[in-house]
């Protein structure tokens, strides 16, 4: 699950828990695509569920990624924060001082009215911090996709 071995600067990797705690105090990101071997990326507001190890995300219930989704259901979301650039009187040596996620997994459409409800509650309590239950007839036109996570690297520096 943990990919860190792929990174090249192991001194700047997150431990798996790190990279949770960060990706669920993200909103936002960015989920790349594929199908036919052109990428496609879109930007989107999500939410981690710890307990379900997975991202949750919401939109329109056709476009671009729908379509790419029917023939190749994976995806890699990236979530990122840029803090500030490390200055340096060397060009060479000045760098960016940031945190990211790279998580890769399955893509399944939610359709349980109760599962869609209990993740756009969470969604309205990670941007507001409010309690909000969406009953199952609240969502039945909204489209929401999870991404059970597979794999997941986070990086620092």
């Amino acid at each position: 699950m943990d990919g860190s071995g792929l990174l090249r600067r192991k001194e700047k990797a997150m431990s798996e828990v790190e990279a949770k705690s960060f990706l669920a105090s993200m909103n936002t990101g960015v989920l790349s695509l594929s199908s036919s071997d052109v990428p496609y990326a879109v930007p989107i507001h999500l939410v981690f569920v710890e307990d379900e190890n997975a991202a949750y995300f919401h939109g329109a219930s056709e476009g671009q990624k729908h379509l790419i989704l029917k023939s190749n259901p994976t995806g890699c979301l990236i979530v990122f924060n840029e803090k500030g650039i490390k200055d340096n009187v060397s060009p060479c040596k000045t760098g960016t001082h940031y945190e990211s996620v790279i998580v890769k997994g399955a893509i399944q459409y939610v359709n349980d009215p109760t599962e869609k409800a209990a993740s756009l509650s969470n969604f309205v309590a990670a941007k507001t911090g409010k309690t909000i239950q969406f009953l199952p007839a609240d969502v039945k036109g909204t489209c929401v996709m999870k991404l059970s996570i597979r794999e997941i690297t986070g990086k620092r520096s």
